[in-house]
This record gives structure tokens, C-alpha cells and sequence, in this order.
């Protein structure tokens, strides 16, 4: 079993093995939109999360939001650490 497992395992890695060297800046950027993009539909979701939860007066609405606005939070804290590493 341990001789097929092998045999298998190196006919795919063995199969096609691209290297691509790209900028680390273009990935940074990627990195940096997705982060961005996060955050920001995130944050639309709480806030219309907490808008409707307050006028229909749903505590599962609202705790729901406040759980979300720590999620944004939590964003935007790796993001400030992941620009100053």
C-alpha cells in the first residue's frame, strides 16, 4: 500500500511543476483589494444588519451585527499588521 501511495504521490508532483516569479508588490496589492473588499462588505452588511435589527426590534439582528462589526475590527487590525511587517 505504502509502495502505491508513493508511486502516486510522485507521478503527480512529477506531472507538470511550473514556477512563475511574479512582483511581490502585485501580490501585496491583491492582498491589500481583498482586504479592502472585506472590510467594506463587512461593514455595509452591519450596518444594514443593525439598521433592520433596530427597527424591528431583534436582539438576534443586533447581537448578530455587533459580532460582525468585531469581525471588521479584527480585518482591520491584520491589515495595519500585515502593512507594518
Amino acid at each position: 500500500m505504502q509502495i502505491i501511495l508513493r508511486v502516486l504521490i510522485i507521478s503527480i508532483m512529477s506531472d507538470s511543476h511550473n514556477h512563475s516569479h511574479q512582483n511581490p508588490l502585485d501580490s501585496f496589492k491583491q492582498i491589500n483589494f481583498a482586504f479592502y473588499l472585506g472590510i467594506g462588505l463587512n461593514l455595509a452588511f452591519t450596518i444594514v444588519e443593525f439598521i433592520l435589527g433596530y427597527f424591528y426590534d431583534s436582539l438576534v439582528l443586533l447581537a448578530d451585527a455587533t459580532h460582525n462589526l468585531s469581525d471588521v475590527a479584527s480585518l482591520v487590525i491584520s491589515m495595519i499588521g500585515m502593512r507594518l511587517a
